[in-house]
């Protein structure tokens, strides 16, 4: 699930994993999700006959390899298509590790992602984004349930250790590891996110994506200087009965995943 440490994953995947490692990576895997459903590169464009040679580089190797990505989600076809290529390419047991955040701590650090990407609704408030966008966790486990049965397990983000504690459960350690510069997908805090979205509405229209507004912001500026924006208030509370009622449901559950070792602690 996007929000829970996902990049920091595949950053340090990609950059830091050694040779030596008992699990391989493949490289900057994310869906394309078209005409067709495909793992490709993240950052680079679609190559049918360099996405064959990396998979049979991987069918040809004995270790087990990492594939991350938030874009899967919950959909069937998808998930349907991702089992077929482990049997296609990977001629073994395909395994699903979800990475999981309290609802309230989700909203809000997708909020802040929503704006700092130009991707929301320019003029929408916090409140407005609870109420209209769906907390996707508990559909994410219940449909890979369904798909992978045992072979699916939960693990809560928690910004502490959280990278540790995931490659731990894939088997490896620190000494895996070469020094890594964490700086990838930075965070707005909520007073930058409140300046940007000033910023977009004396830019933009309201009701419309930010994307189209932006021009030449300087986005690296805005996060590493202060820019005034101390000045502003943080963002609104929000719904607090919806998003506790969401919080209390994702502690039943996870209560719920513990009992019948879902969930990894």
């Amino acid at each position: 699930m996007g929000k829970t440490g996902t990049t920091s994953i595949q950053e340090t995947a990609f950059h830091a994993l050694d040779a030596s490692a008992p699990v391989g990576y493949f490289p900057k895997t994310a869906l394309h999700i078209g005409s067709h459903v495909e793992l490709v590169p993240k950052h680079g464009s679609y190559d049918e006959n360099a996405l064959a040679a990396g998979f049979e580089k991987i069918r040809s190797d004995t270790r087990d390899f990492l594939i991350s990505c938030e874009l899967i989600g919950s959909d069937v076809q998808i998930i349907e298509a991702i089992q077929q290529k482990a049997r296609k390419y990977f001629n073994g047991r395909l395994r699903a590790i979800i990475t999981l955040r309290p609802p309230s701590e989700w909203y809000r650090s997708n909020f802040r992602q929503k704006v700092k990407t130009g991707r929301y609704l320019i003029g929408e408030s916090f409140g407005g984004f609870v109420e209209r966008v769906n907390y996707p966790g508990f559909k994410l486990v219940r449909t890979w349930q369904q798909h992978l049965g045992d072979d699916v397990r939960v693990l809560q983000y928690q910004r502490d250790n959280f990278l540790s504690k995931f490659f731990s459960v894939l088997g490896l350690r620190s000494q895996h590891f070469a020094a890594l510069d964490r700086t990838a997908n930075i965070s707005l805090n909520e007073h930058q996110t409140q300046y940007l979205r000033m910023m977009d509405e004396k830019a933009g229209e309201a009701g419309r994506t930010a994307q189209n507004y932006r021009g030449s912001f300087n986005l690296e500026s805005l996060i590493t200087k202060n820019l005034d924006a101390h000045r502003l208030p943080p963002l609104e509370a929000g719904p607090q009965h919806a998003l506790k009622c969401l919080d209390m449901e994702y502690e039943r559950r996870l209560e719920e995943w513990r009992k019948c070792k879902l969930l990894l602690e």
